[in-house]
């Protein structure tokens, strides 16, 4: 009796948040699209750095559709870096994290009359949809979306165009499906990530790579459980010179992980062994990931640059197909090598063996 009423409870919270959401998304007049009439479009990507990566093909595909119009791309202070130097928008606005905030960013943006907002998110998202709705825009164009509460995300008035390249695909891939929802036409190259270092950033890097074989490894991701070992690098390194013995391997760190890193070269006590200084600008890092003969992360943020960068890469992912399929390598498949765990969630049982493997076949390529 308790679990039915329960259930009751949660059905009846369920059917409100239904009719909230259909409440929400009813356009009042809508029109039809007109693709004379896109001036403008801002492309909401307010999250993380891979997030940005990944969106970069779409973000060209549009300057080629609308070459006229005003591309503006609502960012993070995360990701802001990755997109700023990119020819193909013409403005970034970061979205703060305060409330207020964000009112007034949306409440300007409003002011603007834009005529085309791009959603990303693959679900009803009340944050997203509420910002649509401040900024009113003419048109609203969206990646798939899955149902939300029994609500089916394409019987919603917001949006007048949804892709229909569902969460199967890569992520690229679903966001390239606005574009042809759209009406564009997508060429072989369209499907490239786009990262535009610049001369200081392309400098720094030269100024720290060595003469030789480079190699760098990277021991974290943004999740704290899908990081590699400690044990594992210092095996690795000592591979990778024993292999090769005037190779240099660089150990990436940021200013968290600059002391832990350190520690870990000095241990080593290798004159090959290298920290490289942590920089705030992800740029820096693309310049200098360029530059590699390959790369070992965990971290699929790095491995969408390395595809940027045509750089080779051992990427070490959990074993959940649904994670591996959103964010596969964008890579010729000789080019990379990825090992699973043996955890959904976490890196927890990685084959260390199979790891070692995969530097052997990287190291006789080189």
């Amino acid at each position: 009796m308790v679990m039915a009423n329960f259930n009751k409870k949660l059905s009846l919270k369920v059917k409100i948040k239904a009719w909230a959401m259909r409440r929400l998304c009813k356009k009042e007049s809508p029109q039809p699209l007109s693709h004379q009439s896109v001036k403008s479009i801002l492309v909401m990507r307010y999250d993380r750095i891979g997030d940005m990566i990944v969106t970069t093909p779409l973000i060209h595909v549009l300057r080629k559709y609308y070459p006229d119009s005003h591309i503006m791309v609502l960012a993070s202070k995360a990701n802001y870096d990755v997109i700023i130097q990119n020819p193909d928008v013409d403005e970034v606005l970061i979205f703060p994290k305060s409330l207020l905030a964000r009112i007034a960013v949306l409440m300007k943006l409003r002011k603007r009359k834009l005529s085309m907002v791009v959603d990303l998110y693959h679900d009803l998202i009340w944050h997203a949809i509420i910002a649509i709705r401040l900024i009113r825009p003419t048109w609203v164009s969206s990646s798939f979306k899955n149902n939300r509460y029994g609500v089916d995300a394409k019987s919603l008035d917001l949006y007048d165009v949804m892709s229909k390249v569902d969460v199967t695909h890569p992520i690229s891939e679903i966001y390239l499906g606005i574009a042809t929802a759209l009406g564009a036409k997508l060429n072989r190259d369209d499907y490239f990530y786009r990262l535009n270092p610049n001369a200081e950033q392309r400098q720094w890097a030269n100024a720290n790579i060595k003469q030789g074989v480079n190699v760098g490894i990277n021991l974290f991701s943004s999740h704290v459980d899908r990081r590699l070992k400690s044990e594992d690098c210092i095996a690795l390194c000592q591979q990778i010179l024993n292999e090769k013995p005037d190779a240099n391997v660089f150990l990436l760190a940021t200013h968290q992980t600059l002391a832990e890193m350190k520690r870990l070269a000095d241990s080593m006590g290798s004159s090959k062994v290298f920290v490289l200084p942590p920089k705030d600008n992800i740029m820096f890092i693309v310049s200098f990931i360029k530059l590699l003969n390959f790369l070992i992360t965990p971290d699929t943020s790095l491995v969408h640059v390395a595809c940027a960068c045509n750089t080779p890469f051992i990427g070490v992912y959990p074993k959940s197909s649904g994670n591996y399929t959103h964010w596969k390598p964008k890579h010729l498949s000789n080019r990379f090598n990825v090992i699973f765990s043996l955890k959904e969630k976490s890196l927890d049982g990685y084959s260390k063996q199979m790891l070692k493997q995969a530097v052997h076949e990287m190291m006789v390529k080189l």
